[in-house]
């Protein structure tokens, strides 16, 4: 019999699905009724769980943000109970009726088991990556600690979390070899790659392309950034500080980080013109709009207003491809003659996105913050920031509030040794919890501490994935002199922080979510921070 005649008869061999298959129409509406309570349930429980992540905001004022992974919890199991029972009371009703298309039978539930997925993804999303960002050290230590870093939540789902310095510098330091040979992939944790470019190198340590394309991506970025062709030099950082805390006598942090951040490398990095080509301000936009569409799963990418938002980051993501190619191409011909053009160009606005857009301008705000807190040392009787001590400033805010605090994917084939040495599945390398460990950093491991050169030398300190052959972050030279020559600039100036009395959570929304009342310091949450800004006086 053709495989075709036997899939309508019910009767192949060749997928387990056409065993599940009904040769009756009795029986198709019983089986109906089960795919309608699948799908039901699916869209029940994924609804539910948005919008039960969504009331568990207001709450989450309360409960140190637990409310929220909690709310899409419960809205799940609710979600998944009211559309399972009204998606079976509708699929029996269409059962009858349904019975010749057995194949869209089976595409249905596999397009809900996809759902499903796609909705655990999400729930693991709120509560790795808000959790940490709210609650820190905290977090980390009182829910992955045991039992190899598994808590019970990343556990259900599979996943593996190392916060520990002997658990997490050989996987760093194998990751390059694991990724080249697929043991370790990209996880789809880290948002559709599709906001970007299919070659897009998911931020510095490039998960998603292929060893080919991450070569040369790679060699670009290190040769430009601090190699043979760097362009840029420590006396156009000063000047470029120079002239835009000039102009900025009220700073917003961390926006105006960001902004600075960008207009520096696009004009000195990347040979664009300023705002000519390329407008920080217009980019930064870009830049919020793809960060908050890369934490959602794809589905979500379908529904009418954020279907609007991704269309715009694509044609805005398009209009920068082909700006930086052709710049490229024209500041570095010899380095890139012969090479995948469009590739680099994505490896670089990733870059501008997610480091110069992102995470520079965060730890410029964080130093801010600190020095205005007066945190630990800073708030010593004698103590100055000067040119000599601002690294380890810089360097102690990036120990206990990175930019970066943990790196997520997929463990194909098991590590082979030490502690985890077995397990598979969505791995998390903690990099915070490293950097606050008493058994490395003593008993002042959570205390601001000016620790001296050679601690920040060490393997301990990790903030920019440091031990990761090939995969460590390329900009590191440059993201530390833009932090020190602004914070040093604005340092000048006597400056304060603006009065605001109601504060708000540090997680990416449109909407600022309110967290207090009351004139203060700037508040810290985890390894984050609140937005403020800064007003120059004199």
């Amino acid at each position: 019999m053709a495989v075709t005649e036997a899939v309508k008869a019910g009767t192949c061999q060749t997928c387990p699905m056409t065993k599940l298959l009904p040769a009756t129409r009795t029986k198709a509406t019983g089986v109906m009724a089960v795919a309608g309570s699948i799908a039901g349930g699916t869209a029940g429980g994924t609804a539910g769980m948005v919008m039960g992540a969504a009331a568990g905001v207001v709450p989450a004022i309360f409960t140190f943000g637990l409310s929220i992974p909690v709310g899409a919890a419960v809205g799940t199991v609710a979600g998944t109970t009211t559309g399972g029972g009204l998606g079976a009371l509708c699929g029996s009703a269409l059962g009858f009726l349904g019975f010749t298309y057995k194949k869209e039978i089976t595409d249905a539930v596999k397009k809900a088991g996809e759902g499903a997925a796609d909705a655990k993804e999400l729930a693991v999303y709120f509560v790795d990556v808000n959790m940490w960002k709210l609650r820190g050290e905290e977090f980390y230590r009182a829910r992955y600690e045991s039992k190899l870093g598994r808590c019970p939540m990343i556990q259900a789902f599979g996943g593996n979390t190392f916060c520990r310095l002997e658990e997490v510098l050989p996987r760093l330091q194998g990751m390059d070899d694991a990724l080249v040979r697929g043991d370790a992939v990209r996880h789809n944790w880290l948002g559709p790659t599709k906001l970007a470019d299919s070659v897009m190198v998911d931020g510095i340590f490039g998960l998603g392309s292929s060893p080919a394309v991450h070569a040369q991506v790679r060699e670009f970025l290190d040769e430009t950034l601090w190699g043979s062709s760097q362009r840029w030099h420590e006396i156009q950082v000063q000047q470029e500080a120079k002239d835009f805390v000039k102009t900025h006598p009220v700073l917003p942090m961390p926006k105006a980080g960001k902004e600075f951040t960008v207009a520096f490398l696009a004009r000195h990095w990347l040979g664009l013109s300023v705002p000519q080509e390329l407008d920080p301000v217009k980019f930064l936009k870009y830049q919020q709009i793809r960060f908050l569409l890369s934490m959602v799963p794809d589905w979500s990418l379908k529904m009418p207003l954020v279907s609007s938002m991704t269309a715009w980051v694509q044609a805005q993501n398009e209009e920068y491809m082909k700006m930086i190619s052709s710049s490229i191409e024209r500041t570095y011909p010899l380095l890139v003659r012969g090479k995948n053009i469009r590739a680099i160009a994505a490896g670089a606005l990733d870059g501008l996105t997610y480091a110069g857009g992102l995470s520079v301008g965060e730890i410029t705000a964080r130093v801010l913050a600190g020095l205005w807190n007066k945190h630990g040392d800073l708030g010593a009787k004698d103590f100055l920031l000067t040119r000599s001590n601002i690294d380890q400033v810089i360097y102690e805010t990036m120990r206990l509030f990175p930019a970066v605090s943990n790196i997520a994917y997929d463990r194909k084939k098991p590590f082979g040794h030490g502690k985890g040495s077995k397990v598979t599945g969505r791995e998390v390398l903690a990099l915070g919890p490293v950097m606050r460990e008493p058994k490395t950093w003593g008993s002042s491991a959570e205390e601001f501490k000016l620790r001296g050169e050679d601690a920040y030398n060490s393997p301990a300190f990790c903030p920019f994935g440091d031990g990761a052959t090939n995969r460590a972050c390329p900009g590191a030279k440059v993201a530390l002199s833009l932090v020190r020559e602004l914070v040093l600039e604005i340092n000048k100036h006597e400056w304060q922080m603006q009065r605001q009395w109601i504060h708000t959570l540090p997680l990416p929304s449109p909407v600022p979510v309110p967290i207090g009342i009351g004139f203060s310091k700037v508040w810290f949450f985890g390894y984050s921070n609140e937005d403020f800004t800064v007003e120059l006086i004199s």
